[in-house]
Order: structure tokens, then sequence, then C-alpha cells
């Protein structure tokens, strides 16, 4: 017999527990199904929900009725830390987020939602959020510790699912909670028809995680973490270069195509030396799946 103790030290039992208690994961940590990860193993995000009329939502993004839209930015948001900013709309609102790995935002001392502030002061940004008036303001750990950290996922009248379970693979996190969740379920359901709650029936959880669709793409990002320790500023770098390229080729001015390539690469060659410049993209670009 399994089974929790709620707040007030109520015990409730049950033949099955299911963890689905995010990326903090407590109770998965206490029932010894992983160890202690460290803060590089987080991202911390901030958000807030912003409303204004829907006909100008659409007016501003240039939207058909019904039509949303997503803008992700990376580099200038997150102000140096590895991360992203985002502005996405729903019907009478619009979402704005921004964060970045817990650690270095600790180690750099950021705070989100001092970045939250400068990320809306941007010009392009600010003219999308004009008038609105926020309702709500929110903050969630995203657990980014890959494949390698994934815990075990089943032992005795437990499962994990979810945040818990690391299931966690490029943006996708919401759909796949979902997913693991009906995966719980139809074990749950399984071992109650046999009436065995043993590590041995709910392995059947962990076969269906394994054998999902998501798990190959899990599997392709084991090497992340690694990357952002090893090449911490190569993100920051590569999104910098590659928009002062396009300013620069796309600017309109009395030189020839020539001229214009040779100041590109001249503008390249001093941001660092020219051999990590070309490491850091070639990792980038490997870490990201363009290579």
């Amino acid at each position: 017999m399994a089974g929790v103790v709620i707040d007030g030290g109520e015990k409730l039992y049950s033949d099955l527990v299911i963890l689905a208690e995010g990326s903090s994961a407590f109770l998965t940590e206490k029932a010894g199904l992983r160890g202690k990860l460290e803060a590089n193993s987080f991202t911390l995000y901030v958000k807030e929900v912003i409303s204004l009329p829907r006909g100008v939502i659409e007016d501003r993004f240039n939207l058909e009725k019904e039509e949303g839209s997503i803008i992700g930015i990376i580099g200038y948001p997150a102000s140096g830390a590895i991360g992203k900013g985002g502005i996405w709309v729903n019907r009478d609102t619009i979402s704005i987020v921004v964060g970045g790995y817990l650690n270095q935002l600790v180690d750099k001392g950021l705070s989100p939602y001092h970045l939250l502030t400068r990320f809306k002061q941007h010009p392009l940004i600010q003219r999308l959020l004009e008038g609105g008036k926020v309702e709500e303001y929110q903050a969630h750990t995203i657990p980014k510790g890959g494949y390698k950290n994934i815990p075990k996922l089943n032992d005795y009248g437990l499962l994990v699912a979810g945040d818990a379970a690391m299931m966690i693979s490029g943006r996708r996190g919401t759909d796949l909670a979902m997913i693991t969740g009906k995966y719980a379920g139809e074990t749950a359901s399984q071992a109650w028809a046999k009436g065995d709650f043993s590590p041995e029936i709910l392995s059947a959880y962990q076969t269906r995680i394994k054998n999902s669709f998501f798990m190959e793409d899990i599997k392709k990002g084991k090497n992340t973490q690694k990357y952002f320790q090893e090449y911490s500023d190569a993100d920051f770098l590569i999104t910098k270069t590659l928009n002062n390229i396009a300013r620069e080729y796309f600017k309109v001015e009395l030189t020839s195509e020539n001229e214009k390539r040779e100041k590109i690469l001249k503008d390249i060659k001093i941001i660092q030396p020219f051999f990590k410049t070309i490491n850091d993209f070639y990792h980038g670009f490997n870490n990201w799946g363009v290579l």
C-alpha cells in the first residue's frame, strides 16, 4: 500500500501514486528515484499577461480573426545569460516571457523581473504593448537536465510524469507532460486490472516512454547542457553576428557587392579570434540541429 502525507499531517493511502510535481520534484528525489540536481539543470522564466482589446491586438500583429502569432527572440532579452524572450497573443491578451539558465541568472546577479521590464521597454516590443494592462505575473522553473538526468520512472506503487520526469524537448513541455500523464493513467489501469502494482508491472510505463515519438528528440539533445557549459557565449555571438551581417548586407548604399562582403568579413574578424568564431558557429549550429 502506497500513499501520501498532505499538509496538516493527514495520510492518504492508495495502491499507486503518480508524481507529477513539477521541476523541483522533491518527492521524486526523496523517494530515491533521482539525485539532487544543480542549478544549471534548470531555467527560470517569468511571464506577464497583458490585456488589450482583441481588435487592437489583431491590428498590431497584422492578424486575421481567430489567428494567432508567436515571436521568439534570443540574445537581447536575457542580457548576456543563455536564455530567450517570447511574445504570443491570445484572444484578448498578450503574454510576454523572458528567462534563462538559473545558475547564470544567479552568478551574474540578474533579476528576472528586471529583464522582463527591460525587454518590454525595447521600442519594437513597447509599441505592441502600449496601452495594455498587466493582469497576471507568473514565474516557472523548467528542467533542462536532459536525457542523462531522466530519473527512474517507476518503483513500488510509484510513477513519475511530466517535468518531474524531465520530459522536456526543446520548446515542447506542456504537451509531453500531458502525454506522459496519459501513459501513466494507462499503466495504472493495467496494474489495477491485474491487481499488481509491483515495479515489474509498472515498468510498462517506462516502456511506453522509451518507445514514444518524443524520446528520440530528447536523446538528440542529451549534450545540450555540456554545450552551454563549454560554449556559454556562442548563442549570443551567433545571433549578434547574424543580425549584423543581415543589416550590412541589406543596407542600401553606394558600395559594390564585393566591397560589402569584404566589410562584413572584416567585421566578423574583429569580434574575437577568427578560429574561435568558426568553432562557436560550428558547435552552435550543431546544437541547434542545423548541421
